[in-house]
């Protein structure tokens, strides 16, 4: 059974490398049909073992540019979609249709499959074409140096656009800002140039690459201002470029010029499909100018990658650049996988003894999770550790006297990782745990109710336990009208029966405070304080952000929480610093308030999929969550 579990598509992000055993597989059109525009036709499609939503698109010819989406979030096991054909579709014989799973985020797997052959459309409505510029569109201040998003809409049109600064001024030519940018993207993120001069009366214009007669573009509608001086920080990618061609396996370098830029810098490898792409490097200095780069093999072979590197200011301000042009990473694409080799099964590891568990990996970085399965447990599985870097291929796993003996065990290691898809794998047979059980047990001793701890004192948090192996994790926990409010005091702390805790001035004042400890391994294990005891001392501002939540339709929400009446501006920001969209504005709230983010910004635009950040203010706190949208 080995590697049941693991998915070995890791995304060849080019169309031709799928699988010819694709879990889904698109049946009508198939090839050879004839549809004509204004008529409705059912798309069909099998698939097996799957559930969630497909994304349905058309492809026209063996250009993979020309695509446009049909349908998204359509029921997998609905298997079928109708559809009429809109009257601004091209006439032509070479279609076909694509039904994948999208990635849930902005690089994933991707699991699809499209007509075996082509079908034709027919029929003929010339529709209306238009381009129009959205941003920036009048009394806008850009900075030199700075990134800013030039967007436009368009209608019926394909191909490129070409960005011009314009200048009133006749001595000063206008200055080409982009020559060709697919018409599609609706977006172009421009890091402003040294301009001629600072001032006011920039416009800019975009127009439709064509061969054509005609003439359709857009303008500004007013003139904006670029400030600034010309001494501003600046990244600019020099290798690779465009056309080089990179091994998997191979080190090559990484290389960049920046002006008035200090510390370290980002590197990540992006592609214009929807793939999963690792990280390069987190952190390198800036003043280095390369970086040694050893290609994984994980990486599926294609020419469309291209580098980006990225520098944030303290005041928020992001600089990047991005290779001119596409680069090639080449061959042999090694398939992600992990495989559990012990314990295999036949094994006896008796309670209170130290043993290995050891596993192989290929292709993947980060953390795995380690788990203890059988059919009796209940639950079925007890988590043996988590976050363990994959890389290592061993865990020192001492058995708590807390596990049954029993003849059938088995061990499960999963891959951590925000993909969709599960790539992990299990002990092939069972092995056997023996030995004495014990019943664990976590009594806390103080405080244990009626004492009065003073913020930003230290104080002992004291416990005793009976056949808890392992650390504890300590949390503290208040009783309010509102509800309770629990927050982690530390975590994996050694098992002694003490901890001194030094109190937070942030905390608010008051009673109804109970501490808890829970063992880490067995988290049913745990005993809190058997009263409430007090806090006292100087207060600030209190409140609190759980996590995000994504829902079903899309939106994002946010717990706020607050133990007093208290003033909160909370918005979400971009990866560049930029606001894009306010939730509240100096807003009371007191207990519990849930925020909501539907994805839209505040010029009524739908934002793209990646990394957000909710920054929540109030006085001078300020906590930001990063969430993936």
């Amino acid at each position: 059974m080995k590697n049941i579990f693991v998915l070995t598509l890791l995304l060849l992000c080019s169309l031709a490398l799928f699988s010819q055993n694709n879990p889904i597989t698109v049946t009508a059109p198939n090839g050879g049909e004839s549809w004509a525009i204004g008529s409705t036709h059912v798309i069909t499609w099998t698939a097996a073992q799957l559930a969630g939503n497909v994304r349905i698109q058309l492809r026209r010819g063996m250009n993979s540019a020309n695509v446009i989406t049909i349908a998204e979030n359509i029921p997998i096991a609905a298997g079928n979609f109708s559809w009429t054909l809109p009257a601004n579709l091209a006439v032509n014989a070479e279609y076909k249709i694509r039904v994948f799973i999208p990635p849930v985020t902005p690089t994933g797997v991707l699991i699809a499959d499209e007509s075996d052959g082509f079908f034709a459309i027919t029929g003929y409505n010339p529709p209306p074409m238009s381009l129009t510029l959205t941003s920036p569109n009048g009394g806008e201040n850009w900075v030199i140096g700075t990134m800013h998003p030039i967007t436009w809409n368009s209608t019926n049109l394909t191909g490129n656009i070409k960005i011009i600064l314009d200048c009133p001024i006749p001595t000063y030519a206008p200055i080409v800002i982009a020559e060709e940018v697919p018409i599609q993207n609706g977006v172009f993120y421009w890091t402003v140039g040294n301009a001629p001069m600072p001032a006011s009366f920039y416009k800019v214009s975009i127009t439709w690459i064509s061969d054509m007669t005609v003439y359709i573009g857009d303008i500004s509608d007013a003139e904006f201002t670029i400030s600034g001086s010309t001494n501003v920080p600046s990244l600019t990618v020099t290798s690779p470029n465009g056309g080089e061609s990179w091994e998997a396996g191979s080190t090559h370098n990484i290389t960049w010029t920046s002006a008035n830029v200090e510390g370290n810098i980002r590197i990540d490898l992006v592609s214009p499909l929807d793939c999963l792409l690792p990280l390069i490097v987190e952190a390198t200095p800036v003043a280095a100018g390369f970086y040694a780069w050893t290609i994984p093999a994980s990486i599926p072979p294609a020419s469309f990658y291209r580098i980006m590197i990225t520098k944030q200011l303290s005041n928020g301000t992001i600089f990047s650049d991005i290779s001119d042009g596409d680069f090639t990473i080449s061959g042999e694409f090694v398939p992600m996988s992990i495989t559990v080799t012990a314990p295999n099964g036949g094994e006896n590891w008796e309670i209170g003894s130290t043993h290995q568990i050891t596993w192989t990996s290929t292709g993947l970085t980060g953390n795995v999770r380690i788990e203890l399965m059988s059919p009796v447990m209940n639950p079925l599985s007890n988590l043996i550790a988590t976050e363990i870097p994959i890389e290592n291929g061993v865990f020192n796993w001492t058995i708590p006297n807390t596990i049954q003996p029993a003849s059938f065990y088995r061990v499960a290691i999963t891959w951590l990782s925000i993909m969709t898809v599960y790539i992990g794998d299990g002990s092939d047979a069972d092995f056997t745990i023996s030995g004495t059980s014990q019943t664990p047990s976590i009594t806390v001793t103080s405080p244990n109710g009626g004492e009065n701890w003073t913020k930003g004192t230290m104080h002992p948090i004291t416990w005793t336990s009976t056949s808890v192996p392992g650390n504890v994790q300590i949390r503290l926990v208040r009783m309010t009208s509102a509800g309770s409010v629990s927050r982690v005091i530390a975590r994996n702390v050694p098992n002694t029966g003490i901890f001194n805790w030094q109190i937070p001035l942030r905390l608010p004042v008051g009673s109804g405070y109970k501490i808890v400890v829970r063992s880490q391994s067995t988290p049913t294990v745990f005993d809190r304080s058997d009263a409430p005891f007090t806090l006292s001392g100087g207060n600030i501002n209190p409140f609190t952000v759980t996590p995000t939540v994504v829902t079903t339709d899309g939106q994002v929400s946010f717990m706020l929480s607050s133990d007093e009446n208290t003033r909160v501006t909370a918005a979400v920001y971009n990866i560049k610093g930029q606001c894009i969209s306010k939730l509240m504005n100096n807003e009371a709230i007191s207990g519990k308030k849930t925020l909501s983010w539907n994805g839209q910004t505040s010029n009524g635009t739908t934002a793209r999929k990646g990394i957000y950040f909710l920054k929540v203010q109030s006085g001078k706190e300020v906590i930001t969550k990063k969430f993936l949208y």
